[in-house]
């Protein structure tokens, strides 16, 4: 069986540029090896996206600078955490990809909603 979705375009709010600096600190360490976001990613850390919401800034802010369990404490500058932190505030008001309903038919056409 084979099912198609086809995604709907859902509009986004810009990262701000604390948002972004996170952002880019998340790809220079290399985050994505341990951690995923919207389930993409590594699965030796916890799925960050709704890390903020769940921990809170100031857990999420120690845990940062000084490891956790398997996490090891990193090098990070605090403008690197600052931003960290407020990256995964914004992965928190992220929405999930939106689905369109399809209809299907007994030959095997799948034909998206009008």
């Amino acid at each position: 069986m084979f099912v198609y979705t086809r995604g709907t375009e859902r509009p986004g709010q810009a990262l701000s540029e604390t948002q972004m600096e996170g952002k880019l600190a998340w790809q220079k360490h290399n985050c994505s090896a341990c951690h995923q976001r919207f389930g993409l990613g590594g699965y030796m850390g916890p799925d960050l996206t709704r890390a903020y919401s769940r921990k809170g800034e100031a857990y999420l802010k120690a845990v940062l600078e000084f490891g956790v369990g398997n996490m090891p404490k990193l090098a990070l500058s605090d403008d690197e955490i600052d931003g960290l932190v407020a990256y995964m505030k914004a992965l928190d008001a992220c929405a999930p990809p939106a689905r369109e309903e399809v209809t299907f038919t007994w030959y095997g056409v799948v034909k998206p909603r009008e």
